[in-house]
């Protein structure tokens, strides 16, 4: 019997520090993509129902149903211990590494973004300059239009 407890104990601390793995992912991909407040809470609502489906599910598995509240506090020590020892410097460390990774791959994409773009607007200044000219062209049109008009009116 107390080998059965033992075993729940263990095995609700392995999955508290396996959620708190997952949710160190989550973070990091967070620092990565920078989102927006409505998404950070919507993917922390659908993870801590994912983590009580699991959890729940393990505690009817290895518990025969039996609620016991030590499993639950297990996962929770469990999940703040790795937090407060390992998680927050892996957290950041991974991050800062997976972002100058990115921008190491991304420096040739902006690279070429760059020169494109300054082809763009150097095609849209050669268009501008000849739709200037053409407007200019009406206008020299239109001037020359009305003057004659006003020295016939004038006769």
């Amino acid at each position: 019997m107390i080998k059965d407890e033992l075993i729940l104990l263990f095995t609700s601390l392995y999955c508290g520090i396996i959620f708190a793995i997952v949710y160190d992912a989550i973070r990091i991909i967070r620092n990565l993509i920078k989102p927006h407040f409505i998404r950070v809470v919507i993917e922390d609502y659908i993870y801590w129902i994912c983590v009580a489906y699991i959890f729940f599910s393990m505690l009817i598995k290895k518990n025969y149903g039996n609620l016991r509240w030590y499993p639950i506090f297990g996962m929770l020590l469990a999940m703040a211990v790795y937090e407060i020892i390992v998680g927050r410097k892996l957290v950041l460390k991974i991050s800062k590494v997976l972002e100058k990774i990115i921008r190491t791959l991304l420096k040739p994409l902006k690279k070429a973004g760059k020169r494109i773009k300054l082809r763009k607007t150097k095609i849209e200044e050669k268009f501008a300059k000849g739709n200037k000219v053409s407007r200019c062209r009406k206008k020299e049109n239109h001037r020359k239009a009305c003057n004659a008009d006003s020295k016939t009116d004038n006769r």
